[in-house]
């Protein structure tokens, strides 16, 4: 089974995501900052980490860096418009950036089978 990270501060947000992954065959692990995100990456097999960019302790790019060095693939929610921002995260760490609000298929086309 493979295993994701989910790493977003909105509480409602990040159990819908959890609940839609493990509904589709993912182990989830959850966080809600930065360092937690860091550390669910560093305590084992990560297959794949969806990631908010703002979080209260810092930027969920650090996220993105650490699971893109540690081989899983990279979804990164956000609301921001920051092009910049955007274009950073997609190349940096070959992420998919996901625009919210999304939906149930965008949020499953852009993690990918499990």
């Amino acid at each position: 089974m493979p295993t994701a990270v989910v790493c977003e501060d909105d509480d409602d947000i990040r159990r819908l995501v959890v609940a839609a992954l493990r509904a589709h065959g993912y182990d989830v692990r959850e966080a809600g900052t930065v360092a937690d995100g860091l550390d669910e990456v560093a305590a084992g097999r990560v297959d794949g980490v969806v990631t908010d960019v703002a979080l209260p302790d810092g930027s969920g790019v650090t996220v993105c860096h650490a699971a893109h060095a540690a081989g899983a693939h990279v979804v990164v929610m956000t609301a921001a418009a920051d092009a910049a921002l955007l274009d950073e995260v997609a190349s940096c760490c070959s992420a998919t950036v996901l625009a919210k609000p999304f939906t149930l298929a965008q949020l499953l086309a852009a993690v990918g089978p499990a």
